[in-house]
């Protein structure tokens, strides 16, 4: 009876054993091992999990947008002074910075301007309540704008008044540059330099789709 007790216990350890691997092997070749999921998807039980703006059995398709929304516009570099003088004075002497204003061209012509920020004095400028009168910031692919920098008068009681000077202009076709990088079709943000000027601008975005 012992021997026979010993023998059960043998035989349901192994079929316990077996068990225990043959689970290991299968998870092993689970359904996800051959599946290739593009552009940030992820497999789930063997189906790709697509991230926002992509659609297809491997997340191969981009989706257009149903509207794009300009969230922030940033100015890292800008010149702080006029040549060799202030802005808004003979001299390049602090108390004499830019005042810098964002604005949008819009794709029938229409312009407007943004927040303006006064007195910027070398530091990184951030118009992040941006207030552009076009569908509450929102433009639609196919759309082309031009959205510049100005430096303008009026805000310091203290200046002296001259016509505003445009630092610079960038004209964007938003399916141009969304199409352009097969890599990134939908960028958070995009970088424009113009170097004669020394000033760049990144602006960033939110897709709607």
């Amino acid at each position: 009876m012992r021997n026979s007790g010993a023998l059960n216990l043998f035989v349901h350890a192994s079929i316990l054993t077996f068990f225990i691997v043959g689970c290991d092997k299968e998870s092993s070749n689970g359904p996800c091992e051959t599946v290739i999921c593009l552009n940030g998807g992820e497999c789930l039980h063997g189906t790709c999990i697509c991230e926002d703006g992509f659609t297809g059995e491997s997340c191969e398709t981009a989706l257009s947008p149903e509207d794009i929304l300009i969230t922030e516009i940033k100015i890292p570099h800008y010149p702080i002074f006029s040549g060799d003088a202030g802005w808004d004075s003979t001299l390049a002497v602090p108390g004499c910075w830019p005042d810098l204003a964002v604005g949008l061209q819009l794709p029938w012509g229409e312009y407007v301007q943004s927040s303006v920020y006064p007195n910027a004095s070398g530091e990184e400028v951030v118009f992040s309540e941006l207030n552009f009168p076009y569908l509450d910031n929102h433009l639609h692919l196919g759309d082309s704008i031009l959205i510049d920098l100005w430096e303008i008068d009026g805000i310091d009681s203290s200046e002296v008044a001259s016509p505003p000077q445009l630092l610079a202009a960038l004209r964007l076709s938003t399916e141009d540059f969304i199409m352009a990088d097969s890599l990134n079709l939908w960028p958070e943000s995009i970088e424009f330099t113009a170097d004669s000027l020394d000033v760049e601008m990144v602006i960033r975005f939110n897709y709607n789709f």
